[in-house]
């Protein structure tokens, strides 16, 4: 196991694994992170049993070689990993570079604009937009042209 490799329990209750890049200093607060993990918990209501995960720590920021920064204040406390935490967060690590090799390249969907509509009207306009970036992925590779699933 790698000595870099910790375990922080933050201020805001969350969990990371992570690889640390260099410690805060007198000069700065800021821990150089990497290969960073929330850890999630949840429990199965029938027979009470605990289930972990990991998910990448912050949303839309899912490249686990970006470099992120916590704030040294808000480490409540810090340890080594066990070696079974660890090796599921390096399982889960791997899991997810090769989603990230896998996943599509999908257009972000604007929804500012969907606020009076109803939830049914949002998620007709998702499909939607889902079908259209589907069919100029297929336009890219097939020759088949893509016609409407829905006739009137």
């Amino acid at each position: 196991m790698k000595d870099n490799i910790k375990h922080f329990k933050l201020s805001t209750g969350e969990e990371i694994i992570c690889e640390v890049v260099q410690w805060d200093t007198i000069e700065t607060s800021a821990i150089l992170i990497r290969k960073a993990m929330k850890l999630q918990d949840s429990v199965n209501i029938r027979n009470g049993y605990k289930f972990f995960s990991f998910r990448p720590w912050l949303s839309f920021n899912d490249d686990p070689n970006t470099l992120q920064s916590v704030n040294a204040e808000h480490v409540v406390g810090e340890s080594t990993p066990s070696p079974d935490l660890y090796k599921l967060y390096t399982k889960s690590l791997s899991k997810l570079n090769e989603f990230l090799k896998e996943k599509p390249d999908l257009d972000p969907i604007d929804l500012d604009h969907l606020d009076d509509l109803t939830d049914d009207e949002v998620h007709e306009y998702i499909e939607q937009h889902l079908d259209q970036q589907e069919a100029k992925d297929s336009d890219k590779t097939s020759n088949i042209l893509q016609f409407p699933k829905t006739f009137h």
